[in-house]
């Protein structure tokens, strides 16, 4: 599990930039309802946004159980400095959804390209998934 775990943050780190360029580009689309080219610094601004969760999330993603928990409670609190349009909220679950599928392509290749087991990186990947959705749920919910 640990060699998985740290395969899988190798695999994110290197597919980080393009899964996040894009999530921006959707999230600009459904933030003013294009359906052509978002504009381009509206795009940039999702990015810049996003980056500093980043590397949270991929410790997360190479920890253990109980240190992914206590990771992701922080990744919940992460600083960011810039203020970006509001996404509508009825996009925001399909957007993390973008995330992780693209994340899942990422990880297939990766694990083909370096002779790696793809079915245990996808079940990690599924499992840091389930955690983030869950530490997102509890925190929304105000439960500890």
């Amino acid at each position: 599990m640990e060699r998985d775990r740290a395969a899988l943050a190798a695999a994110l780190r290197e597919s980080v930039e393009r899964i996040l360029a894009q999530v921006a580009e959707e999230a600009a689309r459904a933030t003013t309802m294009a359906s052509s080219v978002p504009d381009a610094s509206l795009v940039a601004s999702y990015v810049t946004w996003m980056r500093p969760y980043v590397p949270t999330a991929l410790a997360a993603a190479a920890a253990d159980d109980a240190r992914r928990s206590a990771l992701l409670e922080r990744w919940l609190d992460t600083t960011v400095s810039q203020k970006v349009r509001p996404v509508p909220p009825v996009a925001r679950r399909g957007l993390f959804n973008l995330g992780f599928r693209l994340a899942r392509t990422s990880v297939a290749a990766y694990a083909q390209e370096n002779g790696l087991d793809a079915p245990a990186l996808d079940r990690e990947l599924a499992d840091l998934e389930s955690d983030m959705l869950a530490t997102i749920a509890r925190r929304s919910l105000g439960v500890a």
